[in-house]
């Protein structure tokens, strides 16, 4: 992207003049100016769009003009580069959404069963387990 921002006269500016683009050597943009308003209104917040290839690129600027008698003109610009960013894909965070909360899943119930596992064995190791749930743990109950 290429701004022109604004532009400087000193006297007539100039007879006639001529502005150009080129993207790697071809020149892809032109105009050309006779007289000095229509100069001033083209460089006054003018947005050109640069179409960059893939790779480098070499973009040139080039501004002449003819005067016959004193003065001059200027013009000031700024260039931005933008980048294209692509768009989420569709979906992608609804599967790892899934994936996780599976995983969270599995990860509970294993600890609830080894949980649960370590507190009925140490039931069932103090006695308390057999009097309670009325089962043995292998034990033989006495009548």
């Amino acid at each position: 992207m290429l701004d022109l921002l604004s532009s400087d006269a000193l006297g007539i500016g100039f007879d006639n003049a001529l502005f150009q683009i080129s993207l790697n050597g071809l020149v892809i943009d032109s105009h050309p100016f006779t007289d000095l308003a229509s100069a001033e209104a083209f460089f006054s917040n003018n947005l050109i769009g640069i179409p960059l290839l893939a790779g480098p690129n070499s973009v040139q600027i080039a501004f002449s003009e003819t005067m016959s008698s004193t003065g001059g003109f200027s013009f000031d610009y700024a260039v931005a580069s933008t980048v294209e960013v692509p768009g989420p894909i569709a979906g992608a965070g609804l599967p790892g959404l899934i994936l996780a909360a599976g995983g969270l899943l599995g990860w509970w119930r294993r600890r609830n069963y080894i949980h649960d596992f370590w507190f009925r064995l140490g039931q069932c190791h103090r006695g308390v387990l057999s009097r309670t749930l009325n089962t043995n743990c292998g034990r033989k109950s006495s009548p």
